[in-house]
């Protein structure tokens, strides 16, 4: 998507070399000078969008660390797809035996990094530009939030500034943008095409075919949009249900047509190769809606009870305690509950000028409740789109006349600003100081990086492995991968019992046949050596991990590599 920037222009005439002292004196009369101060604002203020790409730029790149992909599970998928793009074996998942093809993410993002790997097709010396490319694309976001803010529901520049700036150099966005994760890309596409989809939802022609091609082509961008994420079909939801308020049917079901049109292949193809997967590692790879249907299938109604009323609490949870220092209780409530007022008061001003971004937020948000996996991911994933309502709030409530008057309102309000923006930069002081973006993935790069040095130092090139961390386990080593476990809508519910886990263990080696199972989470390893001893399998049990166990699955041969030789029953 090519984006036209605004541009301003600016005129100085300086031909005339010389000029009365009476003219000037008219001249001055008629057109007082500027004001040293409000030059200088002025100049300030069209700094503002180089000086927030700036700070972005900076913190996203300090951000980044070298550690291995893999981490967060979904960045190695991406990157397989990736490899699999730019190599020209088409949209596969090449750690799984037999290559099939990817039903699971859109390929919006993967397409992106392919265009990536095909320029540097090193790995892993390209994982540094990957994470360079996101860095990049969160600073981008910065300058595209503080344009939207300003201009849309007309956030005053330095607060706009001030709240893009907290949605994208701060903690919630830096744990995304440091890992090679599609939500930087989806926010730069999402924020410009809110801004026009507010503007073209709001303006009216009598030109009914231009109206008919810019509801056609915002469609079809939305559309696109939903190929990078799945989640931006909310954004379909927002235009059309505006285009329904303001009267404008024919241009709503044009959007809504022209979104399905640019979506239906990749829904196409998911229906067509779906089922080419086996149902045990569909949680994993394959279609998202299959997923959640086959949840509700066996968990019905306590399904969705269990993750609405999760959900509310941990999103809830993860907006106040990145605005807030962990202190106690009444600090998350005093200070969620001003959060939470600054919001409402922003939605009534947004909700005239930028009614689609409170709708998409609204969407969006209904669907993470509702789907049986945590929120975080998904809530920080718009971190910088939830920064504009609380700033829309402080300036609508600072040009109300009743606060206007009143010296005591302003000094609450100024307070209630305080209180966000004090908690804000304490917990991220405390955030950069231990480097917190990344904490998540140091913790798993405890688990996967033996993983890792393990089969290749263990294994030969045409062995296959059960691990909990597959697709890296492909990317580092060249073989070929399988999980070791299943991914289950229910398993949000409650977890598997050891029966239920021994019994998927065992499904998967009877349909992948892997020479090797790693298993790292205490009840992986509990069923895995429960299957060992029940003998329902051929597998032993044959060296250890920093954090679990490495099984062997019949034939047994010796191999070199292992502190402990295989014992074959």
């Amino acid at each position: 998507m090519r984006l036209r920037p605004a541009i301003r222009l600016s005129t100085a005439f300086s031909s005339i070399s010389r000029v009365s002292v009476s003219t000037a004196s008219a001249a001055s009369a008629v057109s007082p000078p500027i004001p040293r101060n409000l030059a200088g604002a002025e100049r300030l203020q069209r700094w503002l969008p180089a000086l927030t790409f700036s700070l972005v730029l900076m913190a996203a790149i300090h951000a980044i660390e070298p550690l291995p992909v893999g981490v967060f599970y979904d960045d190695a998928q991406y990157l397989v797809l990736a490899k699999s793009l730019a190599t020209g074996h088409g949209y596969r998942f090449l750690n799984l035996p037999d290559a099939p093809l990817g039903t699971h993410f859109p390929p919006g993002y993967p397409a992106f990094l392919a265009i990536l790997w095909w320029i540097s097709p090193a790995f892993p010396e390209n994982v540094a530009l990957f994470k360079f490319a996101n860095a990049v694309l969160l600073a981008i976001v910065g300058v595209l939030g503080y344009r939207f803010a300003n201009r849309t529901p007309r956030i005053p520049a330095w607060l706009s500034a001030t709240a893009a700036v907290a949605g994208t150099a701060t903690i919630p966005p830096l744990v995304l943008s440091s890992a090679i994760m599609s939500e930087p890309l989806f926010l730069a596409l999402l924020l410009p095409l809110l801004a026009w989809s507010e503007q073209i939802t709001e303006r009216r022609t009598d030109v009914s075919t231009r109206v008919d091609v810019r509801a056609l082509l915002l469609g079809g961008a939305i559309g696109a949009l939903a190929l990078v994420r799945t989640h931006g079909i909310a954004l379909a939801a927002a235009a059309v249900a505006t285009y329904l308020a303001r009267g404008r049917r024919r241009e709503a079901i044009i959007c809504a047509a022209a979104a399905c049109i640019v979506l239906a292949p990749w829904m196409m193809w998911v229906a067509a190769h779906n089922d080419s997967l086996p149902p045990l590692v569909r949680g994993a790879y394959g279609s998202y809606v299959g997923w959640l249907a086959s949840g509700l299938r066996v968990d019905g109604m306590h399904l969705l009870a269990v993750t609405v009323r999760d959900n509310v609490a941990t999103i809830w949870t993860s907006i106040v305690r990145s605005i807030v220092p962990d202190v106690h209780w009444t600090l998350d409530l005093l200070v969620g509950a001003i959060f939470t007022a600054l919001s409402a008061i922003g939605v009534t001003t947004c909700w005239m000028r930028a009614r689609v971004m409170i709708l998409f937020v609204a969407f969006y948000l209904a669907i993470v409740i509702v789907w049986p996996f945590s929120p975080l991911r998904f809530v920080w994933g718009i971190w910088p789109v939830l920064m504009i309502p609380p700033a829309a709030g402080i300036a609508t409530a600072w040009r109300a006349r009743s606060v206007r008057q009143s010296p005591s309102m302003r000094g609450a309000l100024v307070v209630a600003a305080l209180a966000i923006g004090v908690g804000i930069a304490v917990f991220n002081a405390r955030g950069y100081a231990n480097a917190w973006w990344s904490s998540n993935a140091r913790f798993h790069a405890r688990r996967v990086i033996p993983q890792l040095a393990w089969v290749a130092r263990s294994t030969q090139p045409d062995d296959v492995v059960a691990a909990d961390a597959e697709a890296a386990v492909y990317l580092y080593t060249g073989r070929s991968a399988v999980p070791i476990t299943s991914f289950t809508a229910t398993e949000y519910a409650h977890e598997p019992t050891a029966a239920e886990q021994m019994a998927i263990v065992k499904q998967l080696i009877d349909r992948y046949q892997p020479r090797y199972l790693l298993a790292t989470s205490p009840h992986v390893v509990d069923a895995t050596n429960r299957l060992a001893k029940s003998r329902q399998t051929r597998i032993t049990r044959i060296d250890s991990l920093a954090q679990g166990s490495v099984f062997s699955h019949a034939p047994c041969t010796s191999f070199a590599g292992a502190s402990i030789p295989p014992r074959c029953e």
